[in-house]
């Protein structure tokens, strides 16, 4: 077997584990009242996201075995689309936490003073 090889295999391997990984994850989180809160909707996106885009890179790499029609690229294109939103919506979601900022405040407001 040549380094190529080897490295296709594994890879497929790799793309193989995630892609049932993040479904089986889809899964599981669908079957929780994950629509009662805010983080769970994001966490219920984020993990649909990228659950989708394995499955995709699954089925090109793994299965098929063929160039790809047109629609199977726009549709994986369409795919990407969604993990850079959901990683700018969990960053919004950490900025507005900002736990860094909290513990200032807290210590400012055991010193008497205040940050302002």
């Amino acid at each position: 077997m040549t380094t190529q090889a080897f490295m296709a295999y594994y890879g497929d391997i790799l793309v193989t584990a995630a892609a049932a990984i993040a479904t089986g994850s889809v899964i599981l989180h669908a079957m929780n009242p994950w629509a009662e809160s805010h983080m769970g909707k994001h966490l219920m996106a984020y993990l649909l996201s990228l659950a989708v885009l394995f499955d995709l890179v699954f089925i090109d790499n793994v299965l098929l075995d063929r160039p790809d029609p047109l629609w199977f690229d726009l549709l994986t294109l369409f795919a990407y689309t969604f993990v850079p939103i959901t990683m700018g919506w969990r960053l919004v979601i950490q900025w507005k936490v900002r736990p860094w900022r909290q513990r200032k405040q807290r210590k400012l407001d055991a010193e008497g003073r205040s940050d302002g």
